[in-house]
């Protein structure tokens, strides 16, 4: 571009002239770009951010759309003509029908009961809530194959389209009907509750007791409950006192006796104790009812009785005496058979833990008092083979000791006969079937170890974990299988077996739950997380130093509180490669 720039007369210094000069060049050039390159660039960046937007959208859409595909919850999207707007592959499974069948076809006529014959969502407008508000409901699914499935559904409408999420829940239906069957049969009212304090199963004893049907329960917050059943109570205050306690103390195991009115005068004692995985995390809690009007009776009865024998203590002095010193005799009699007991027991332990080739053994045993329901084994089967056990018996004293010994005669016929793990448990459970009419049941770990390959074959029966401390990762193992239910419970019970190879330098440690259910002064757990810092600090040491440490460590932990339950331990490690 070139100007040409006249001076006037007044403009004859050449520097003056150059200088406007490239003044106006300057203007020239700057009403170019403003008229010309700047709407230009303007243009382009608009259209460079108009792409950019459609490509967000796109991308959003297509995330979208696969995070509804890929949902392993069942979904179902419905216009307000209550049809099929969307369905996502999960929930086309669980209703047995093609995405073709139900795009557009109204909800109620989509999955057929492959039983019934009648629509799974026939029902529908019995559950569904206006906008704003969810509604739940669950149903038993048939499949074809004639197995029963339950699922959980949840529905919400949002700008008229309803969202129906389907979510199975099978396994925990199972599961609460396993844990009902049990506690179902129980002569104590029981009510179990959840880590958030909701009931989730009462038996038919526990609303009983109350006058109440106990299927209003389930479902029901705990704290609502005590409200509803505190008028039961000749002093609820008291009831309300104690219910707090146990709200305010989470791991607190609460006892008390309590003076009833409803449904008619009687006499309650209400126990109760927090549940805890095999984390020691707290998962919920259980609470006993038990009717002891009879027993309080029988109190008031002998309280009578001995005011009445106050007054004529003077004219029986003597035969009191007499009556004293044969309740003395009776006593140290007691003592003399209760110390023979524990004579015969402790007589049935190994007298001397077997010495294997290759391996360390250890054993500690500490019953609560004389006798004990826990018992420990070892039998040499042959050169190569040794069986080894781990029991414990419900309940303690004399009756379960008892049991104790017709389980060790049961154990040591059957292992001595050349019978795998499975068909000892199976013929041992028979054995106590037949001979137990008590509720008195085990849990047992049995296992056969190979001595020349380390390899075991075992099997847990409802026992605490046993622990595996492997040398080549300095990790922990714990045995989780589970081989069956509880010995002496029922007589059809079915057991099962692995097998695991105990490597140089491993050592498997076995114990009761006495241990990690002990407590100390403050009623803090025990646990099996401290167990096992123990274990894996010292089992390579040894089978006893690792025995031991774990005693001590209890034993400082607990302060000075004695066990509640009994303890066994046994620990076994295979020496490393010289």
């Amino acid at each position: 571009m070139t100007l040409d720039f006249r001076p006037s007369q007044g403009d004859l210094d050449p520097e003056v002239y150059k200088l406007k000069q490239q003044n106006v060049q300057l203007q020239h050039l700057l009403k170019y770009k403003d008229d010309v390159e700047i709407p230009t660039l303007k243009r382009q960046i608009g259209h460079f951010q108009h792409e950019l937007q459609t490509t967000k959208s796109q991308l959003h859409e297509t995330v979208k759309q696969e995070d509804f595909l890929d949902r392993q919850t069942g979904i179902i999207h419905i216009d307000r003509d209550m049809r099929v707007v969307k369905i996502n592959s999960y929930a086309l499974e669980i209703l047995g029908t093609l995405h073709t069948q139900a795009i557009g076809r109204p909800i109620k006529e989509v999955g057929i009961h492959s039983q019934s014959g009648r629509p799974i969502f026939g029902d529908i407008d019995y559950y569904l809530e206006p906008e704003g508000k969810e509604s739940e409901w669950e149903k038993e699914i048939p499949m074809p194959n004639g197995e029963k499935r339950y699922y959980h559904f949840r529905s919400s409408l949002i700008n008229g389209t309803r969202l129906i999420s389907i979510l199975e829940v099978t396994d925990l239906r199972l599961s609460e009907s396993r844990v009902k069957a049990i506690i179902g049969s129980s002569k104590d009212g029981i009510a179990l509750v959840d880590e958030g304090s909701v009931i989730r199963s009462t038996n038919a004893r526990f609303g009983k007791l109350f006058g109440l049907n106990w299927r209003q329960f389930a479902g029901m917050q705990f704290d609502i409950a005590a409200e509803l059943l505190q008028y039961h109570f000749r002093q609820p205050q008291e009831f309300m006192s104690f219910f707090a306690t146990i709200q305010s103390e989470p791991q607190h195991h609460g006892e008390q006796i309590f003076d009833m009115f409803l449904p008619q005068s009687a006499t309650y004692q209400i126990y109760t104790r927090p549940i805890v995985d095999e984390q020691s995390k707290l998962i919920g809690r259980v609470w006993f009812v038990t009717d002891v009007s009879q027993f309080k009776e029988m109190e008031k009865t002998l309280i009578a009785n001995a005011l009445e024998l106050e007054d004529k203590v003077k004219a029986r002095t003597e035969e009191l005496y007499v009556q004293n010193q044969e309740m003395i005799r009776v006593r140290q009699e007691l003592d003399v058979e209760l110390d023979m007991a524990k004579q015969v027991q402790q007589g049935m332990l190994p007298k001397t833990l077997p010495k294997l080739e290759g391996y360390e053994v250890g054993a500690a045993y500490a019953p609560t008092g004389k006798v004990s329901g826990d018992f420990y084994d070892f039998i040499r089967l042959d050169e190569d083979r040794i069986f080894m056990l781990m029991t414990d018996v419900s309940g303690h004293g004399v009756p379960a000791a008892l049991v104790t010994a017709m389980a060790k005669m049961s154990f040591d016929r059957h292992a001595r006969s050349g019978m795998t793990v499975t068909q000892i448990l199976t013929n041992v459970n028979v054995d106590l079937c037949a001979a137990i009419n008590t509720d008195h049941y085990l849990t047992a770990f049995v296992g056969i170890l190979e001595l020349s390959t380390g390899k075991m074959i075992y099997s847990r029966v409802c026992h605490p974990y046993p622990v595996i401390y492997r040398h080549r990762t300095r990790s922990l193992e714990h045995l989780q299988m589970r081989g069956g239910f509880f010995l002496g419970m029922f007589e059809d019970n079915a057991y099962a077996e692995e097998t695991m190879v105990l490597e140089p330098g491993d050592l498997l440690f076995v114990y009761t739950d006495g241990i990690n259910e002990s407590f100390n002064n403050r009623d803090e757990l025990y646990g099996r997380k401290r167990l096992d810092n123990v274990i894996i600090r010292y089992a390579g040491v040894g089978a006893a130093e690792t025995i031991a440490q774990a005693q001590m460590d209890k034993e400082r932990f607990s302060e000075g509180r004695q066990s509640m339950d009994d303890i066994s331990i046994f620990a076994i490690k295979r020496h490393e490669r010289a």
